[in-house]
């Protein structure tokens, strides 16, 4: 064969179902995976006619590793090698899950960037490759390799391929079950609790898996710490976290398992200290997979700080077991006896100490601890050995160790294994199971000849459907006929989908075997196309999961009649009247149980009887027993109930006590007796009949009985509690009819006050808080005359300066009463007190009897007192409690009110007389402005003139010079002077507001631009930097433009002058959507939060903030806070972070 030649196989349908057909046998029998793949790949491998066939596996990284290898003796064996595969990419792998297979006819024709290189080093010639699917993800790939030459791949070797790849892969799915099934019963009797979690480069700690152990072992169920998986950090007490990550970083980076001892915190709070037993190994993505055992090791940690204050024999021998420690002589008698608490041992442990191992230990086991005692001390080597022994009757399985320890004396060491043999008794047992469960497993194969519409099954998928192996006609009529009714046009639309949309096919359906009989059934199958892409074949598997339908119907069936209960629950619950709550119970649980009677019996000690006190009858002829008493004495049946036992008769006929015989003769059938139990005190009970003839009263019968019974219980007790309730309504009604009345007029006086309070705090008049306040109290309380009176402290005089009175009763407003009138009443209301009176001289005033009742309620705050109120009522009348805390509220409101108006007025006088100052100064400022304006301007020109006459004769040249320095002080002195009184004149003008704004539509850039050309040459000077900021589209702002440039002239000479050598001066401007905004912000300077409000002031200046030492007025930022509120703008200023900007702001601008 030339190189250009290609080889070709041809294989029959026949011979690839014969070849499946074996796997699947192969997995029926449990056979161990190694043996089906190794026996699997030779079979293909075979009946391809290929080199190699090798089972390619992923790894976590992203590699694979050649698992299993069938390869002919003259080709290189891959079997071991790890192979990164660069088409094995995450886009490849998302289309071999879809059903994609890749062959290559000749690997020498084809550029495959990189794939050809590897296939070469491979001796690889032609590649076939199928993926294998396990738990709906790619587990790897079958491939078959042709190394002499290249080859064509027939349509039937694909499929010979793919339908091996489905076995091998269910093989490998239910070898995973039961390997997370063994896992789960290890973890289950593992002395520790077990975990597995995720450790991402970011530093948190995630799990994957919990056992159920986390439960006892921290107090937290696993399902709600694996709700949320970062948990698992936080149970790590704070004090060895950063132990825990530092070790967990270590790992990381050598992968090398480890074991760790820190604290976890339980649900309790408690501190419980463990040994982390953990492996590390890495993701598919590098993050770092740890799985680890958490070992309870607090006991040991606990004894650990014990025994290291301990004796150094009491060390030796406690370290040695803690559990069961014992020091004997060569004859076998104990010399110290040491047991914990948790060891169960024969008698007291203070009486085996001089006494012989024969003496508490039976004679063969005895025997067995001499021999070993003997032993240990000949050869000086420990012995060990197992015994069971009886302890409180209960078998007990130990570990002993004989360790010799002098030349005539031994340690004893016992440690309890019981329950580490019945764990390892049911680790075998759930093995056993799991083996018997994977055996019993029923499923079968099949192949759909879609262009002949020919269906072959395997001889275990005849047996499931109930036919004889070889007896299917192969017909797709047939399949469909033996499909349940109600599910073949499921069926079928599932199957056209797959066909022709290439959906996975997975259904269950139920079909009708020969016999009848119904079953359930799980398919799952591939579409197999052509080059094309046209459905050729589609293969598949069908798994018996009648049992499991089963449980998922009895399931749904106590679901159903769990709500039955519910809804009968509700029923009874829906009233609270005992009686018909007992005749519905009745009713509800006979149609329920669809039985013949149903009665509520309660039973009556004090009449030494049980009455039939509720009754439902399914039949007519059924006698009516409603009141019926039944015996208690003597009564078998009673007795039993009585003793909480539930009675349960098959035949009443049977019944052979005088009692019941009787009414077992009216009432013939089979009886349930359940007892209904309110509180800890037997009531009665319900009594079933049913008269169809049973073998035996049902479980479920039984259990729904009881629990209604324990519903009826509830009931009756809370009918009980109602009829008791009702009894407390009555006599709270009363109670609530008398503290009505008195909240009616509480709330009433609230209201009262909360209007008198309303109007006096709203007011500052005097007159209208105390003429408010008195009438809202004579007109509620209806009494016949209500005064406000204040005091003159200082005269001793009280003046009635409002009231409200009946007509019967005389004016009194402006009378003054001397506090020496009535000393007595008046020194109380003076110290605050309230009076309560019905006789006192001033009554005469009033026109009003002596027998009046009088109320004196004084106006006084924590200033003192401010003057009282007089409330009259008729005679034989009083003032209650309510009323005189009524008064008392209202004069604190008013005394209030009183003290807040007076300091307005006062206020207010202080305001005015500061307003009037202040237009003073404003005066007295522009007034000597104007006359120091003419003689200012005289002495500047005479500075000029002395510079023209001075400066020719070279004396202003020499700087050392003093005529120089005086002349320089003389100029600058008057020009600072010019400046101040040309502010104090722009100020004047300002707050007058005579001068017109010009306004203008200015350009910002080329104005802003002209701002800053004076500036350039004095910031170069003092080694400043000027920047301008502006964005390209700026919008133009109609103003003023010469108070604009005033104001931002200002701006700049404030930054020049207050900007340190080598920092930044900017100018920016920025419109949004509502304003615009000019900024000025020069650095290195921050000015106090303190004096951001003061900055603004007139001749205000921030003390040693001056580097330049230019001095100034302290006018030019008051003038352009005055320049902005002209132009309608605002300024404000923000310091921080060494930087201070002030910024000017026009609304409405955009």
């Amino acid at each position: 064969m030339t190189a250009k030649q290609i080889a070709t196989s041809v294989i029959t349908p026949a011979q690839i179902l014969e070849s499946v057909s074996a796997i699947a046998l192969q997995i029926q029998q449990s056979v161990a995976l190694e043996t089906i793949l190794q026996t699997a790949l030779d079979a293909t491998k075979a009946l391809l006619h290929s080199d190699r066939v090798l089972l390619y596996r992923f790894l976590p990284n992203g590699a694979g590793i050649v698992a299993v290898e069938a390869v002919s003796i003259e080709w290189m064996p891959l079997l071991g090698q790890v192979i990164d595969d660069p088409c094995f990419d995450v886009t490849r792998v998302e289309r071999y899950r879809k059903g994609y297979y890749s062959a290559i006819e000749d690997v020498a024709s084809r550029e495959m960037n990189g794939y050809t290189a590897l296939l070469n080093r491979l001796q690889v010639q032609a590649n076939l490759v199928v993926p294998l699917v396990a738990q709906g993800d790619v587990w790897g790939f079958l491939i078959a390799h042709h190394c002499q030459s290249a080859r064509s791949w027939h349509a039937l070797e694909v499929q010979c391929l793919q339908l091996t790849a489905m076995q091998l892969g269910m093989a490998i799915q239910l070898e995973e079950k039961f390997h997370e099934q063994l896992v789960g019963a290890i973890a289950t009797n593992l002395p520790g609790a077990i975990y597995r979690a995720v450790y991402s480069q970011e530093g948190s700690l995630s799990s994957l898996f919990l056992s159920e152990q986390y439960q006892t072992l921290v107090g937290h169920e696993p399902q709600t710490l694996m709700a949320h998986p970062e948990s698992l950090l936080e149970l790590i007490h704070p004090d060895d976290r950063a132990r825990f990550l530092e070790a967990l970083n270590a790992a990381a980076a050598t992968l090398e398992a480890n074991a760790l001892e820190y604290r976890l915190v339980t649900a309790s709070g408690d501190a419980v200290w463990v040994k982390d037993y953990a492996r590390f190994c890495r993701g598919k993505r590098g993050e770092l997979i740890v799985d680890g055992m958490h070992l309870d090791i607090s006991d040991r940690v606990r004894s650990e700080a014990v025994l290291r204050e301990s004796e150094a024999h009491k060390t030796a021998l406690i370290s040695a077991l803690p559990d069961l420690v014992m020091r004997a002589d060569k004859h076998g008698v104990y010399l110290e006896f040491l047991a914990t608490k948790t060891f169960r041992v024969i008698g007291d442990t203070g009486d085996f100490v001089g006494t012989h191992v024969s003496d508490s230990l039976p004679q063969e086991l005895a025997q067995r601890r001499m021999d070993a005692i003997s032993t240990a001390l000949e050869t000086n080597a420990i012995q060990f050995y197992e015994q069971t022994i009886l302890v409180a009757d209960v078998p007990q399985t130990e570990e002993v160790r004989v360790v010799p320890y002098r030349a005539d004396e031994v340690l004893l060491l016992v440690r309890d294994i019981t329950d580490r043999k019945q764990a390892e008794a049911a680790l075998r047992e759930s093995e056993e199971r799991s083996r018997l469960a994977f055996k019993a497993a029923r499923m079968g194969s099949w192949d759909w000849n879609i262009t002949t519409n020919e269906i072959i099954w395997s001889e275990s998928l005849e047996r499931l459907m109930g036919m004889q192996p070889g007896s299917f006609n192969g017909r797709f009529e047939t399949v469909i006929a033996m499909i349940y009714p109600n599910d073949r046009e499921r069926v079928a639309t599932s199957i056209t989908r797959s066909v022709e949309q290439g959906d996975a096919y997975d259904l269950e359906f139920r079909f009708v075997k020969p016999d009848g009989s119904l079953r359930w059934a799980v398919s799952k199958g591939n579409v197999l196309r052509d080059a094309s892409g046209a459905p050729i074949r589609m293969l598949g598997v069908d798994v018996d999961v009648t049992d499991r339908k089963q449980a998922e119907i009895a399931l749904w069936q106590r679901a159903e009649r769990e709500q039955a209960i519910s809804r009968v629950v509700r029923t009874i619950r829906q009233s609270l009247d005992l009686h018909t709550i007992l005749t519905t119970a009745a009713t509800e649980i006979a149609q329920l149980l669809n039985i013949d009677q149903a009665a509520v019996v309660q039973y009556l000690p004090e009449q030494g009887c049980w009455r039939h006190v509720a009754i439902y009858k399914q039949k007519a002829d059924l006698p009516n027993d409603l009141g019926l008493e039944i015996p208690d004495v003597g009564n078998p049946f009673a007795a039993q109930l009585k003793r909480r036992e539930i009675v349960q008769i098959v035949d009443v006929a049977d019944i052979d006590d005088d009692i019941n015989q009787s009414l077992a003769q009216r009432l013939p059938g089979a009886w349930l007796l359940v007892p209904v139990i309110v509180g800890d005190t037997l009531w009665g009970s319900f009594s079933l009949l049913s008269s169809q003839k049973i073998t035996h009263w049902q479980n479920e019968q039984v259990e729904l009985v009881q629990a209604l019974a324990d519903q009826l219980a509830i009931a009756i007790q809370q009918a009980a509690l109602y009829q008791k309730v009702q009894t407390l309504n009555a006599d709270l009604e009363l109670q609530v009819q008398e503290r009505t009345a008195q909240l009616q007029q509480s709330l009433k006086f609230e209201a009262l006050l909360k209007r008198i309070t309303d109007h006096v705090r709203d007011s500052l008049d005097e007159t209208q808080i105390l003429q408010t306040a008195v009438q809202a109290l004579a007109i509620e309380l209806g009494i016949d005359c209500c005064d406000a009176a204040l005091y003159d402290m200082e005269r001793g005089t009280s003046t009635i300066c409002y009231e409200y009175i009946d007509q019967r009763v005389s004016v009194a407003t402006g009378v003054v009463i001397p506090f020496e009138q009535n000393p007595d009443l008046y020194r109380q209301a003076i110290r605050g007190q309230t009076v309560h009176c019905c006789v006192t001289p001033l009554v005469t005033l009033r026109n009003i009897e002596q027998s009046a009742s009088i109320l004196v309620c004084p106006l006084m705050d924590e200033r003192g007192i401010l003057g009282d109120m007089w409330l009259f009522k008729p005679p034989h009348s009083h003032f209650e409690e309510l009323e005189i805390r009524l008064v008392q509220q209202v004069a604190n409101q008013c005394a209030i009110a009183l003290r807040q108006s007076r300091l307005y007025q006062a206020a207010q006088a202080q305001v005015e007389e500061l307003e009037r100052l202040n237009q003073l100064k404003d005066d007295f400022l522009s007034t000597v402005s104007h006359e120091l304006r003419t003689p200012m301007s005289n002495i500047k020109m005479a500075t000029q003139m002395l510079e023209l006459s001075l400066r020719p004769l070279g004396v202003l040249d020499n700087e050392a010079n003093p005529i120089y320095r005086y002349f320089n002080i003389l100029r600058e002195e008057g020009q600072r002077e010019i400046r101040l009184i040309n502010d104090l004149l722009d100020l004047a003008r300002i707050d007058a507001g005579v001068e017109p704004l010009l306004l203008s539509t200015i350009a910002l850039p080329p104005f802003l631009a002209h701002i800053t050309e004076p500036f350039l040459e004095r910031t170069q000077k003092q080694q400043q930097q000027l920047i301008i900021k502006l964005p390209e589209k700026l919008p133009p702002l109609t103003t003023d433009r010469a108070y604009l440039e005033r104001i931002l002239t200002e701006l700049l000479q404030n930054a020049c002058k207050y900007t340190p050598a080598g920092e930044t001066i900017t100018l920016s401007a920025h419109a949004t959507a509502t304003a615009l905004e000019i900024c000025v912000t020069n650095s290195g300077v921050t000015i106090p939060a303190i004096e951001c409000d003061r900055i603004f002031d007139k001749f205000y200046r921030i003390p040693n903030n001056d580097p330049w030492k230019h001095g100034g007025t302290g006018l030019g930022l008051t003038l352009v806070q005055k320049l902005a509120e002209r132009l309608e703008a605002t300024i404000r200023v923000a310091s921080s972070n060494n930087q201070t900007t002030f910024i000017l702001k026009f609304l409405g601008v955009v």
